[in-house]
């Protein structure tokens, strides 16, 4: 079977850089640039993608390989859609070759830095300014970056850079830019230099919304033959998306999406929308983890359509989570509807143990405010989410009776006496009848 590059499929292109992008994980390659290679076909971005490895290990060898095309294959209940994306010209090593990546600061189209390092990759960590390496930190590599880019521009207002990261935190842009100006405050980069950032660079904080499983192992060999060639970065992932861009400055212009189907909204503020993800999506994700894998199932898939846990989950979004938002402009409802949906997906392998990392940090970011809310307004407790909270306590704990492990929680002005009275019961049910059994009482 033919391997897939630029050769082989005969692709030409001189669009010229207006992307770096930093990470080339299986999110990025199936939302972002997705996203740019719809705009380059049906908007006229004429843009290309400069990739950049943030971190030390690996290298993005295959994506190398195949001149950095991949096909994405987007998979709903009423079929999929497969695409060639084209969009990314180079990929960048800084660890292997850190002068080529500051040459890259002189790109004179270049506009836009798109990132996804991880929730721990937006830190500032102290360390001394070394212009002949990269630092560790992505926040840190930026800034050196802008640097070369004030530098060789002289200062040019119109060569100022669009940030657009994607990592799945609170205020990603506003944190990204408090890093990048603590470096160069404490590298004495020169007050110029620090005005231009403020002045002439912009970043946005966003919030992104499409589920990407990733390369399809199960059935590898059967979508290669039907693509006609060994593509190695296959990406596959569900037809919802969603961006959500926060800025005070008018991007229409230079990133058109409004000439496009593609679900990109431009907001003042960005916390309604952050709001409903976290609290109806994540929240139920969080939820039915521990459940789902105490009854020993896999995937979100498979709790949505069990007979017991499916209908207990939609139960708790409908009655619990749904009824807590009060703010009228939001159809937390519909966003609900679209949710389950989603978690039906056949062709979405979301597995649980995947979702269950970092659980317990997760339950208190999204489900203690729905608690709080649910009770401020019921003057009770949800008896769902409080059964789940059980349960994640259950499989968290070598012993299901102690809760200790609530020491360190912010409960957020509940009364952790009335919280332990309620959970105690819902785990020892867990304890000696099973998640399966034990919610039939609820």
């Amino acid at each position: 079977m033919q391997s897939i590059n630029r050769t082989s499929l005969q692709i030409t292109d001189s669009r010229p850089i207006r992307v770096l992008q930093f990470g080339g994980g299986n999110f990025l390659r199936g939302f972002f640039n997705w996203m740019v290679d719809i705009l380059n076909d049906q908007a006229d971005f004429d843009g290309g993608v400069l990739l950049i490895k943030p971190t030390e290990r690996g290298g993005y060898e295959k994506l190398r390989a195949q001149d950095g095309l991949f096909h994405t294959i987007l998979q709903d209940h009423s079929g999929e859609v497969t695409r060639l994306i084209k969009c990314i010209k180079e990929v960048i090593h800084p660890y292997r070759d850190w002068q080529k990546f500051l040459d890259t600061a002189s790109l004179p189209f270049c506009r836009f830095v798109v990132s996804n390092t991880t929730e721990s990759g937006i830190v500032y960590q102290y360390e001394q300014l070394d212009l002949s390496k990269p630092p560790k930190s992505f926040p840190a590599k930026l800034t050196i970056w802008l640097y070369h880019r004030f530098k060789e521009f002289k200062g040019d207002p119109n060569k100022g850079m669009i940030m657009l990261p994607t990592e799945l935190i609170e205020d990603n842009g506003g944190k990204l830019s408090s890093c990048v100006l603590k470096y160069a405050k404490d590298w004495n980069l020169g007050n110029d230099f620090y005005s231009w950032i403020k002045r002439h660079n912009y970043f946005c904080s966003t919030l992104v919304d499409r589920i990407v499983s990733g390369f399809p192992i199960e059935n590898t060999l059967e979508i290669q033959q039907t693509l006609g060639f060994e593509d190695q970065q296959i990406t596959v992932g569900e037809s919802y998306h969603q961006w959500v861009i926060e800025t005070h400055y008018d991007l229409q212009n230079e990133l058109p999406f409004h000439n496009t189907d593609l679900k990109v909204k431009f907001v003042e503020d960005l916390s309604p929308y952050r709001d409903i993800k976290v609290r109806i999506l994540n929240g139920a994700h969080t939820a039915l983890v521990p459940i789902g894998m105490q009854a020993g199932l896999s995937t979100v898939y498979d709790v949505m359509t069990d007979p017991d846990f499916g209908k207990f989950i939609k139960e708790l979004i409908f009655q619990e989570i749904v009824p807590s938002f009060t703010d009228s402009s939001i159809d937390a409802r519909e966003f609900a509807e679209q949710t389950i949906l989603r978690f039906e997906n056949p062709h979405i392998n979301h597995r649980l143990e995947s979702i269950a990392l970092n659980a317990l940090n997760k339950f208190q970011v999204r489900l203690i405010p729905t608690v709080v809310l649910y009770l401020k307004q019921f003057e009770i407790y949800p008896k769902r989410i409080m059964f789940c909270w059980a349960a994640l306590l259950h499989v968290s704990s070598e012993d299901a009776n102690d809760l200790s492990i609530l020491k360190d929680w912010d409960l957020m002005g509940l009364e952790k006496a009335q919280i332990v009275q309620q959970l105690q019961l819902d785990l020892e049910n867990i304890r000696s009848q099973g998640a399966r059994k034990a919610l039939k009482s609820i």
